[in-house]
């Protein structure tokens, strides 16, 4: 049977959704609140290595190669793995149920990395990582298309990307502060050893997460607009159908991501640390001042892309969420090449300030994309295919060929700079490209699928 009126072909059969209106506007904000919170969660967890990757090095003895495998390679695999049967799950099942239970296993693992001795046991605990925080943005994708229509998500999407700037800034902003107060302590525990200050933190950043999973329980799960007749769920065979149908939109805009994601998860894995070995600047002190950039840049400039979309798309038009974000990368590419060449601190601080500014941006309205594009049946499962590949290829290859290069080509750890402004390069040209032909493809098919109404038979 059809999954819909836009879909006669190749889909799953879907029962008539419920016309019940949308839930009132404090339970879809209050939502949205905890939405961020999990998500700023999920970011200082998962990015408060970048500021413990010497402390680290040092320990553990392993070079920016294996440190990049940890922060992105493994990650990213990992969370690509789960994210589809997970993502199966919150089309069909308690969406806040398990994502509660996925924001206390990221949580958990995060702080047992704090007893962890040797390599393979934090690449172990970073996959546990990796599985919880897999189910979040399907979670998110589906709960908010739920809860908003369709002109209103751009600002509620926004709204919950605030949590990547603020939970990368906390994560270094405190990770900083953190450093600086453990710094000189060791805690012996019995039966397990002795904790350096490095191990230290992550035990003080995971553990407070998973106070979140509780509070998640205590959102609304919103009516699904859409559902399928038999409640299993749209096979996957027609979630790639209606991706093949809709090819243009959907592989110009995943392709622009993944470039951009690159040249994003490449840059905040390695900035704290080519600032350390480019300027006499400690860990701590950076972690301060990088975390204050980015909270207070990075929020600033979410806010407004959100904004700007929506305003663009009640003007009668429908490209707002793709437009906003090829704006962001635009202006993102002379800071990128500048802030690491610079000699001066201050002058390189102020575009690195730009930067942030205009690459947060960027993700500001990337998943309302997917929204937009996806009826919402395969809502979550189309969401775990766009951060799978997102995380595999951005988070999987940014920060590791960063490292790549700076090991193996240029055989020195200042050099970072050099393998970053390369990246960028490369990465933000290609994204551009691929946003601004994929303008009018999405413009059409979400002007089209917004008109898509689930089949009666």
């Amino acid at each position: 049977m059809a999954v819909g009126q836009e879909e006669n072909r190749g889909q799953g059969g879907v029962a008539a959704a419920s016309e019940a209106g949308y839930p009132g506007a404090f339970a879809a904000w209050y939502m949205v609140a905890v939405l961020i919170l999990a998500y700023t969660f999920s970011f200082i967890d998962r990015q408060i290595l970048t500021l413990l990757v010497h402390d680290i090095q040092q320990d553990l003895k392993v070079n920016d190669t294996a440190m990049g495998v940890l922060h992105g390679f493994t990650f990213a695999v990992f969370y690509s793995i789960a994210g589809l049967p997970i993502a199966r799950a919150i089309d069909v099942g308690p969406r806040r149920l398990i994502l509660a239970i996925g924001i206390f296993a990221w949580s958990l693992t995060t702080a047992l990395c704090g007893i962890a001795f040797k390599y393979w046991q934090l690449l172990l605990l970073r996959i546990g990582v990796a599985v919880g925080e897999a189910t979040l943005l399907p979670a998110m994708n589906s709960m908010i298309a739920d809860a908003f229509p369709p002109e209103r998500r751009g600002l509620a999407t926004a709204f919950f990307n605030v949590g990547l700037p603020v939970g990368i800034g906390l994560s270094v902003l405190f990770g900083g502060v953190l450093i600086n107060v453990f710094e000189g302590v060791t805690v012996a525990v019995p039966g397990i050893g002795t904790l350096k200050p490095w191990q230290l933190v992550f035990l003080a950043v995971g553990i407070p997460g998973l106070f979140v999973a509780i509070l998640a329980m205590t959102m609304i799960d919103p009516p699904r607009k859409q559902v399928t007749k038999s409640g299993e769920g749209v096979p996957i065979r027609d979630v790639i159908a209606h991706l093949k149908k809709y090819r243009w939109a959907f592989g110009l805009h995943f392709g622009a991501v993944c470039f951009a994601s690159m040249v994003g998860y490449g840059y905040v894995a390695w900035i704290p640390a080519m600032y350390m070995r480019n300027f006499d600047i400690s860990s701590g002190d950076m972690g301060i001042v990088y975390g204050l950039l980015t909270i207070v840049f990075g929020v600033v400039s979410i806010i407004i892309a959100g904004w700007y979309s929506d305003y663009w798309d009640s003007r009668g038009n429908t490209d707002g969420k793709m437009r906003a974000p090829l704006i962001a990368i635009t202006g993102s590419l002379i800071p990128a090449l500048v802030f690491p060449l610079v000699t001066d601190l201050y002058l390189s601080f102020f575009f690195l300030s730009l930067f942030i500014f205009f690459s947060y941006a960027i993700w500001s309205t990337g998943a309302a994309v997917i929204q937009d594009l996806s009826p919402g049946p395969m809502r979550g499962q189309i969401t775990a295919i766009y951060t799978g590949i997102l995380n595999l290829v951005g988070l999987g290859f940014g920060p590791v060929g960063i490292a790549l290069l700076t090991d193996y080509a240029f055989g020195d750890p200042k050099a970072v700079k050099y393998s970053m402004v390369i990246f960028a390069a490369i990465g933000t040209t290609l994204a551009m490209a691929a946003w601004i032909v994929g303008l009018r493809p999405y413009r059409i098919y979400a002007k089209r699928l917004r008109n898509w109404k689930p089949a009666t038979s």
